[in-house]
This record gives C-alpha cells, structure tokens and sequence, in this order.
C-alpha cells in the first residue's frame, strides 16, 4: 500500500475504518473466505454482462476461482492484476472504469 497514491491510501484506510469492528461480521467473513476458494463445477445461467475482477495477491484467494469461473461461464471477462491485494489498492480508477462500461454495456442492451 506505500507505493500507492495519497488518494489510494485515504480510499482504504476510509474502507478499513468502516469495516470495523468485525466481529458482528465474523460468521459472514469466515462464510466467504470458505466458499471463494472452493471450485466446484457449476451450472451457468447468467443473463446479465458479467466480469471477474481479482488480483492474484488477494489473500482470500479469489484469483483462481475467478478464472475458473470465467471459464466456464458464458461470455464472461476476466480482469486481473497481479497486485493490490482485496481492495484492489492501485487499481481503483481501473475497476470503477470497467464496472461503469459494464453498467453502461447492460443499460445500452435493454
């Protein structure tokens, strides 16, 4: 996180200061960190554009399911960076950029 920009440190700190205290989230935490590493063969139906952003850093391991996932759902993307950890430090204006493409792609196709 050093090497980012001051507004990528305010962007997480302000995340971390919202987040806490955990421990009204604890079963809901240990809930996702158990079922995002889990790859299981699953049946797609998804109608809506989708992307699969994660970043290989991710502690909660996310970046292998999401390509697995990308693999198998239909005309889905995989957007991945190598670094920036769960919140995607470095990478924000990236992901927002991407999301308002999808959002603006799913709109446009109504």
């Amino acid at each position: 996180m050093k090497a980012a920009s001051a507004d990528e440190q305010a962007r997480v700190a302000g995340v971390m200061e919202r987040i806490l205290p955990v421990s009204p989230r604890r079963a809901g935490l240990l809930n996702d960190g158990r079922s995002s590493r889990r790859c299981r063969a699953t049946r797609w139906s998804v109608s809506t554009p989708r992307r699969c952003i994660s970043l290989e850093d991710d502690l909660f391991g996310t970046y292998d399911v999401a390509r697995y996932s990308v693999e198998r759902i239909p005309d889905a993307c995989f957007i991945g960076y190598s670094r920036g950890g769960h919140r995607w430090v470095g990478h924000h204006a990236e992901v927002m950029s991407e999301m308002a493409d999808l959002l603006r792609a799913h709109g446009e196709s109504r």
